[in-house]
């Protein structure tokens, strides 16, 4: 049997060549030894590819069951099991509203079209939309107690099982599985043909995949290609026609027919061969996605490598709460993990590519990044449960801190960003002015390691004796009283902030002085100082703001938090 070997190339392809080789390696052993994972390259027999479909569909339910609806649904079979072991002694109002909520949730499944559409292809002894129906939940009148609604409960939670059982079926799980990660993993990568194409008839997706991207790869891998005049943009074999493009993935590919101003000479020259497109069909399971957000590094150096920090990742996005944390903690300590298991590794050529809003982010990791992560560990553990809301949507501080870090920036922004929102805004903001302090610890590492700021030896923590400093200037104005300090605060914070992000050291200065002598006290040393320094001088001040504002000062070590 022929043996096909695919060379790593752009990130794309290289995610696509590790989504493959994982796929194929969740398979026997003995279909493991005739795949090849090389330097850069992977080579395997072209027998793998008899029920891919089978093999591909299955990859993904397994490695994602956790965050698909019908898993969530049987999880709850556990809550089940612990009412009836005790009978329902202990069954309380907060269990009937999780059941009633529950409940709302599998009738809103077994109603929508992606299970509907599943339900021709299943062996089933019941009608589940018939069945949606019989669900009720549970409502207790004003004089009701729980006990007297014990007997509804136990009712429903027999219709519950025997949906539960419709789903624990093999064919359940196989095609209402897999209607499940085309719509939750595998749409983040390409979307518009086939399985995702709406106009398709056929809905076994298993049939469908197969004849699209399987079967064309087996024909292609058998015809005489020697007359064929185009080449394959991608891998750069021989194509007899232009049929097939890049179109299908998402944020990378566009409309060749539509948009030929996007190629040379309006002469469209991106088109690939069958087997390049079930490649990239493979890059959803390459990437490491959690909801609508994924990541994948690309590790240069050795595709080995390359799948051993995905896999880092991977496992550690897995074995997380499923927050909006878990793909950046994952990065880091993937990325800790490789470094010290692999001294001599170079990871200065490392790329991460990152899905977020659904456009793809690109960084480059250095030593230099690594470094700064090791250093500031403990303070970036500090800040991991704090976030903020903005609109509708709320951001995770560790999330903002590691993006501007591996993109080489500083964190003055953000830093300004937290305090006003703080003053403005505080009832969103879910952290303390301890946090933005710690924030400024890790801004004050990252600078002196990038070459911005010398690291000068003091027998003090100049960040902290500013934030004591400006934690004394709250006590002379009152200090907190029911939780609340002196508002005059916020107008000379406000006067700061502006100096401080337009670089104004008089203007700083100026408040500095004003503010200490109407409460007639001593002008600090401090920042005359660092008047020079522009770098030190606004951290210094912002560090100055945290202690003026910040609740409860607290002296531990190195660190403050309040």
């Amino acid at each position: 049997m022929e043996t096909i070997v695919i060379r790593s190339e752009d990130w794309l392809k290289n995610a696509g060549i590790i989504g493959l080789y994982r796929i194929l390696e969740e398979e026997e052993s003995d279909e493991k030894s005739s795949i090849s994972l090389e330097e850069d390259q992977i080579r395997f027999s072209a027998e793998l590819l008899q029920n891919f479909s089978e093999k591909y569909f299955r990859y993904f339910i397994k490695q994602y069951k956790n965050v698909l609806s019908l898993y969530r649904t049987l999880n709850f079979k556990e809550n089940i099991s612990q009412f009836k072991e005790k009978n329902y002694e202990n069954f309380g109002k907060e269990d009937l509203e999780k059941l009633n909520e529950h409940v709302e949730n599998v009738k809103k499944y077994l109603k929508s079209n992606s299970y509907r559409a599943m339900y021709p292809l299943i062996r089933c002894p019941f009608d589940p939309l018939e069945k949606e129906k019989e669900l009720k939940k549970v409502h207790l009148r004003k004089k009701e107690s729980i006990e007297d609604g014990i007997s509804d409960v136990k009712k429903l939670i027999t219709h519950l099982e025997e949906i539960y059982d419709f789903l624990q079926q093999e064919d359940s799980q196989k095609y209402i599985g897999a209607k499940n990660v085309i719509y939750n993993i595998i749409k983040n990568a390409w979307d518009g043909i086939s399985i995702l194409n709406p106009q398709v008839k056929e809905q076994n997706m298993y049939f469908e995949f197969d004849k699209y991207f399987v079967q064309t790869t087996q024909e292609y891998l058998k015809q005489e290609k020697t007359k064929f005049k185009y080449r394959c943009f991608s891998c750069g074999e021989s194509i007899k026609d232009t049929n097939i493009d890049l179109s299908f993935m998402n944020h990378i590919g566009f409309d060749v027919a539509r948009k030929t101003s996007h190629v040379w000479n309006f002469n469209n020259y991106v088109h690939i061969c069958p087997l390049c497109r079930l490649i990239y069909a493979c890059v959803p399971a390459g990437f490491t996605y959690l909801y609508d957000k994924g990541i994948f590094v690309n590790a240069n150096t050795h595709l080995k490598e390359m799948l051993r920090i995905n896999d880092l990742i991977f496992k550690n996005v897995l074995g997380e709460k499923k927050d909006g944390k878990s793909i950046y903690g994952a990065l880091v300590s993937g990325m800790s993990k490789e470094m010290n298991e692999h001294v001599e590794y170079d990871l200065s050529d490392i790329q991460v590519v990152r899905l977020e809003k659904k456009r793809y982010t690109f960084s480059i990791l250095s030593r230099k990044f690594l470094s700064i992560i090791k250093k500031c560990r403990t303070d970036l553990e500090y800040i991991r449960k704090s976030s903020f809301k903005e609109g509708n949507d709320i951001y995770y501080i560790y999330n903002e801190t590691i993006k501007r870090l591996m993109q080489g920036e500083n964190l003055f922004l953000l830093i300004h960003k937290l305090v006003r929102l703080k003053i403005s805004n505080g009832e969103d903001c879910y952290y303390k002015m301890g946090t933005v302090g710690t924030i400024i610890e890790i801004n004050d590492i990252f600078l002196k390691e990038v070459g911005y700021m010398k690291d000068e030896k003091k027998e003090y923590n100049p960040l902290e004796r500013a934030r004591i400093i400006g934690h004394h200037l709250q006590e002379a104005y009152g200090g907190f009283e029911e939780g609340k300090y002196n508002k005059k605060l916020d107008g000379i914070a406000y006067r700061m902030l502006n100096a401080l992000k337009t670089n104004n050291k008089i203007a700083f200065m100026d408040s500095l002085i004003n503010a200490h002598m109407y409460v007639q006290k001593p002008i600090p040393s401090l920042f005359s100082d660092y008047l020079h320094q522009e770098l030190a001088f606004k951290e210094l001040g912002y560090a100055f703001v945290t202690g003026m504002l910040g609740e409860e000062w607290k002296n531990e070590g190195n660190t403050s938090k309040n």
